[in-house]
């Protein structure tokens, strides 16, 4: 019952992300059995070069992970999702960082706006 809950709440969260349903599902095969591109091509029913760009994305954002093997004589990678909590804790991170960043900005805005009020109450006193 509590992975079902997490799962949800994680899913909830992808959304939030902007991760697109392509890539959800994907993550949610990943998440089942790793696979090849070759193996997410034919279970999504998605061209080679979008699977690629949906992986790529993936990985920069850290939901997936690429491990080499050899298979046929060729180099090739295994893909598989992160743990749940363990997206939700990379998810938790950036809101922490964004938090902030949020008050830094705020403290520079409101630092350049009090600059920027008593330089005109000085040019005032000037007239």
């Amino acid at each position: 019952m509590k992975s079902r809950i997490i799962g949800k709440e994680f899913c909830d969260l992808t959304r939030f992300l902007q991760l697109s349903p392509a890539k959800i599902n994907i993550y949610r095969l990943l998440f089942m059995k790793p696979m090849t591109i070759t193996s997410l091509e034919r279970n999504t029913k998605l061209s080679e070069r979008m699977v690629r760009g949906h992986i790529r994305d993936m990985l920069r954002k850290g939901f997936v992970e690429r491990n080499p093997v050899i298979e046929n004589n060729r180099l090739a990678y295994v893909y598989r999702a992160v743990s749940p909590l363990r997206a939700l804790d990379m998810i938790e991170d950036i809101a922490k960082n964004a938090e902030k960043l949020r008050k830094e900005y705020r403290h520079q805005i409101l630092k350049g706006t009090n600059e920027s009020i008593n330089k005109s109450r000085w040019a005032m006193k000037k007239l």
